[in-house]
């Protein structure tokens, strides 16, 4: 199959999809048209590392108990 091929197969697709999620992430896939620069993820590791340093960070473990109950709460609110 030719790249043409796939990209129409995919806007077919695309056009059928009733998921709001899966577009939503889409378009933020398409609108990251540029890699990080160096300063720019250098940036991003000295703000990470300044965070480690003061605290400001969670254990894993911490995370996902936090992210099991947002889950919950989440669905709830849908069913609302």
């Amino acid at each position: 199959m030719d790249f043409q091929t796939e990209k129409l197969q995919l806007i077919e697709e695309l056009a059928r999809m009733q998921d709001v999620r899966i577009v939503a992430q889409i378009k933020e896939l398409l609108r990251k048209k540029a890699p990080l620069k160096a300063d720019e993820m250098q940036n991003r590791t000295n703000g990470s590392l300044e965070d480690i340093a003061a605290k400001r960070v969670k254990s894993s473990a911490t995370f996902k108990i936090e992210f099991e109950q947002w889950k919950k709460k989440k669905r709830t609110n849908l069913k609302s």
